[in-house]
């Protein structure tokens, strides 16, 4: 007998769905799709999350539809966090593709689906019958042993276990042993800045950089109900990640970010910045935790080298931590900046309030209007946590000119 499935996809493919789910029931397989009828007193959405995280196997169908699609997005997304995360239930990802597509359609955003094998022919869809039996070979036995208990899809899932290996991108750890201080200290508001120091800002950008960092930190000093609540860290990543401590902002000194210059080991290790953040929100007492709330700041010049990496950090941070995180503001700027990349972290992000803006230039002007714009962002949030208002409540100022911002249509 084999274990139950989920299967996602877009609804322009529902004949398509209708007559594959018939042939796998048929076949004896619980499928769970959501053409199905909903239970009363549940909705769509809680549905959808409940079978996702109580189901072994997530079939995603491939289609031009589906890969336009958010809700197939944030649903593989989902299955992803599962895959890596959840030790209690072994995950299974089956993409089937269902018409002919380029590589180019599954690049992007979707990249992190190439690596998988998915059921097809060079891009397009096998005949019928032999998609239903390669379905049936990939989904795995039932396990007739005792299962252990299947967690609400509500609860929260186990901790995140890094990856070791000697090619294993940089890690948390990896961090640490490069001299990244952590503090314990703790305010309301804990502001990270990440920010981008690869070979490509050298020059005029780091000097924007600073200025910019300069900016926020000029705007936030000046107002008393955010300093009095308010610390701050800064974050830089290359090749590798540097940290300064968490720092209350009454006695934050901006520091001199400079760009790196190693030939051999260029690289954005956006994904261990990641890790860092995720760690330092680790160290937060466990009695504090309840009542801080965290505002995370991106500037970035391109898509990080260790995307994959990078990817997995967010589906963590999206799955686990957006209770903490009151907001993420990410700005990719210059004229390497990669907006497929940007996408694919707003639409990752879907459980945080996420803010992703794009330049094409990384012009002094342009910097000091973002670090002003974000400054208000952060001054607008102290005001929330004073009043306990709630990350919905918040009015956020409008955008200066040259900012474009990215928003979720056409998923």
């Amino acid at each position: 007998m084999l274990v139950p499935v989920f299967i996602s996809h877009s609804r322009e493919d529902n004949a398509f769905c209708k007559q594959f789910v018939d042939a796998l029931r048929a076949a004896g397989v619980d499928v769970w799709i959501d053409m199905d009828d909903i239970l009363p007193g549940r909705t769509l959405i809680s549905e959808i999350a409940r079978e996702i995280y109580g189901r072994p196997v997530f079939i995603i169908i491939v289609s031009r539809s589906a890969l336009a699609s958010r809700a197939v997005f944030e649903e593989f997304c989902t299955a992803q966090y599962l895959q890596l995360y959840d030790d209690q239930i072994g995950r299974t990802i089956i993409p089937i593709t269902i018409e002919p597509l380029s590589i180019r359609r599954i690049e992007g955003k979707w990249s992190f689906l190439l690596p998988i094998t998915r059921i097809e022919a060079n891009y397009a869809p096998l005949p019928f019958d032999e998609m239903v039996r390669r379905t049936l070979r990939a989904i795995p036995a039932r396990d007739t042993s005792p299962p252990p208990p299947t967690p609400p899809y509500d609860e929260a899932l186990p901790e995140l276990h890094l990856p070791a290996g000697g090619d294993t991108p940089l890690s948390y750890n990896d961090v640490l042993a490069n001299d990244v201080v952590i503090s314990e200290h703790r305010n309301l508001l804990s502001v990270f800045l990440l920010l981008d120091t690869s070979m490509s800002m050298d020059g005029p950008p780091i000097i924007a950089v600073n200025n910019g960092v300069r900016v926020l930190y000029n705007e936030l000093i000046g107002h008393l109900s955010t300093v009095d609540i308010t610390s701050i860290s800064v974050m830089t990543f290359a090749n590798d990640v540097l940290s300064s401590p968490l720092t209350p902002l009454r006695d934050f000194v901006p520091p001199i970010v400079t760009a790196k210059q190693l030939t051999d080991q260029q690289g954005t290790a956006f994904g261990a910045a990641l890790a860092c953040l995720k760690g330092e929100i680790d160290r937060t007492p466990a009695e504090l935790a309840h009542g801080e709330k965290i505002m995370v700041i991106v500037l970035t010049d391109g898509e990080p080298t260790d995307s994959a990496f990078a990817h997995q950090m967010l589906l963590e941070l999206n799955f686990t931590y957006a209770d903490r995180i009151a907001s993420m503001i990410v700005l990719g700027c210059g004229p390497q900046v990669d907006k497929v990349w940007l996408e694919m972290m707003k639409q990752t992000l879907n459980n945080i309030d996420t803010h992703t803006l794009m330049s094409s230039d990384i012009t002094p002007q342009t910097l000091r209007e973002f670090f002003g714009w974000a400054a208000k962002s952060v001054q607008i949030t102290s005001s929330m946590i004073a009043q306990s208002a709630s990350s919905s409540d918040i009015s956020w100022p409008a955008l200066p000119p040259g900012l474009e911002n990215i928003d979720r249509q056409g998923m």
